[in-house]
């Protein structure tokens, strides 16, 4: 169950803090994205194609490999799995997905945007205000 503490201001599911793990994945997409080709190519065919802004935006991109350095069972895993992220069948949902951060007025991640190469789109986490890509 995804649930909201007040007091904590931070978005738990179980005893995961969701943000973090959000930032973490962010984090593996974004190193993916500066050491390979695939990304950039799928930004390229997207029509980003300056890297100055594909820094400035500091765009990630989801490989299949992602989820290789998390267990196959477990809390982590269960949280990816709820917050939409793995699909049932144990896949990535956003494997071959661009990965678009949206920071808070701190700079701090605040969620991301999964932009798929048919320009698809979907929030990470879901209760994040619309962003058009």
């Amino acid at each position: 169950m995804i649930r909201t503490p007040r007091e904590k201001r931070c978005l738990m599911i179980g005893g995961i803090n969701a943000m973090k793990l959000l930032t973490q994945v962010f984090l593996v997409c974004r190193r993916a994205y500066e050491q390979g080709s695939e990304g950039k190519l799928l930004a390229a065919r997207m029509g980003l194609v300056d890297e100055n802004l594909t820094d400035r935006l500091r765009i990630g991109y989801a490989e299949r490999t992602l989820l290789g350095a998390i267990p196959v069972d477990g809390e982590v895993r269960d949280a990816l799995r709820e917050l939409g992220l793995v699909a049932v069948d144990g896949t990535l949902t956003i494997a071959k997905n661009l990965v678009v951060p949206i920071f808070d007025r701190r700079r701090v991640l605040a969620g991301f945007v999964a932009v798929d190469e048919a320009g698809a789109q979907r929030r990470f986490p879901a209760t994040l205000s619309t962003f058009q890509f």
